[in-house]
């Protein structure tokens, strides 16, 4: 009974202190995400959008596209803006290079800010035309854009979330049974989790790429989770170490045996990402590569820490417990076996 209650105690410490982290990331998250809400980018939640011909400019080459971007970043900085993005696009009538920017502006003085951008550009590029060829040409445009997400994106995101775990678990179901099932779903719920607190508390800027990346964090997990739980399943059921391991102690070491090589994999992909967004600082892509990180630490934790905890608690000792019935049974058998010599010797002896 000691025993019984000390395996007891470990199995519950182990996995009670293994989702410690994301239990208070989650709870953290929740309260910053009430208090700040995430970091949207641009897309999500809107701001000015300014569209400038650049005639007698060539934007196609560097030199040229510099000076302009230069002298519309001088404009924006009289009015205490700053540009968001850029992006080049053809005029259909003139054939002429257009500069788009995006602007970062929500304040409740917005259409005063626009007014006084588009007279800044006017005054800056095409000062020597009058008011009417500008509108009718549509030389320079500057106006406010709302976000590009709304109600149907988060549903969509959800939709393909719960369509990958139910794709996986019925993979994983029919290929390695109910249980192996629900250790992949779980392991999906947690990352997701895990993933999305983790962006709200570094303050990623989450655009419509970032929201794509929960079902993916979704795959990750729920494949980490696989291929442990299909892995240790085989190393347990071919061990008789039952009676002098702990269940999570016997859990632990098939972490050993398995995690390691995808540590050091997934390990190097998240130090590239983060190499790569470093070297994008000043590019919106630092977020998504920073996005990817944390998904992927996300996953990694979940699959090293959390699956193998219920794993330990669950699993393996429903293995020990079969296995050290065998073994009584296998032991009254021979208790039984040693009765009947005795007996027959005795009676041989008479």
């Amino acid at each position: 009974m000691n025993n019984n209650k000390s395996t007891k105690k470990v199995n519950s410490k182990n996995i009670i202190t293994s989702l410690i982290v994301p239990a208070v990331l989650v709870v953290f998250a929740i309260i910053l995400g009430m208090a700040c809400g995430f970091n949207q980018g641009i897309n999500l939640k809107g701001g000015v959008l300014a569209s400038i011909v650049a005639e007698g400019y060539d934007l196609q080459n560097g030199e040229e596209y510099s000076e302009f971007v230069s002298e519309v970043n001088a404009v924006l900085s009289e009015n205490k803006v700053s540009a968001v993005s850029y992006s080049l696009q053809k005029d259909n009538a003139t054939y002429n290079d257009v500069l788009v920017v995006k602007i970062d502006y929500q304040k409740d003085d917005v259409d005063a800010v626009v007014k006084a951008i588009e007279s800044g550009l006017v005054s800056k590029f095409y000062s020597g035309l009058t008011a009417e060829e500008i509108d009718l040409r549509n030389l320079v445009v500057v106006s406010t854009f709302g976000s590009a997400f709304d109600g149907w994106t988060l549903v969509y995101t959800a939709l393909a979330t719960l369509v990958s775990l139910l794709l996986i678990c019925v993979y994983v179901g029919f290929r390695k049974g109910l249980y192996t099932s629900v250790i992949t779903l779980l392991g999906g719920l947690v990352a997701n989790a895990l993933a999305i607190s983790l962006l709200i508390i570094t303050r990623v800027q989450t655009s419509l790429e970032t929201v794509a990346i929960v079902p993916v964090v979704t795959l990750i997990a729920g494949m980490l989770s696989y291929i442990f739980v299909s892995k240790a399943k085989e190393i347990l059921n071919s061990t008789d170490r039952f009676d002098r391991k702990s269940n999570y102690e016997l859990a632990d070491e098939t972490v050993n045996t398995l995690v390691k090589g995808q540590v050091k994999a997934f390990g190097a992909f998240v130090i590239m990402l983060l190499l790569v967004g470093f070297i994008n600082i000043n590019n919106p892509v630092i977020f998504f590569t920073f996005a990817i990180a944390e998904a992927v630490i996300a996953s990694l934790y979940t699959a090293t820490f959390v699956v193998p905890g219920i794993f330990g608690l669950t699993f393996v000792r429903k293995i020990k417990k079969e296995k050290t019935k065998k073994v009584e049974k296998q032991e009254k058998l021979d208790e039984v076996e040693v009765l009947k010599e005795t007996d027959l010797n005795n009676l041989t002896s008479n």
